[in-house]
């Protein structure tokens, strides 16, 4: 199950990267769902819409992505 999140994550495209750039996301099925600047606002919506969906959550940085926290 932890690598389909995972592989949600690497199926973002360039310009999924360079749109939110700095930016912190909520991806599921290869889809950027929500984009804040800060992890708690992400997360906070999630917790609203989808409470019970596996989220794979990520901050996009200027250059490469890194995964930083699954729920």
């Amino acid at each position: 199950m932890q690598k389909n999140l995972i592989s949600n994550f690497e199926s973002l495209t360039e310009d999924d990267l360079n749109k939110f750039s700095g930016q912190w996301v909520a991806v599921v099925n290869g889809r950027i769902i929500v984009n804040k600047p800060s992890f708690k606002e992400v997360h906070e919506l999630i917790k609203k819409k989808n409470p019970k969906q596996r989220v794979l959550f990520g901050k996009i940085p200027d250059s490469v992505p890194v995964i930083l926290s699954i729920n």
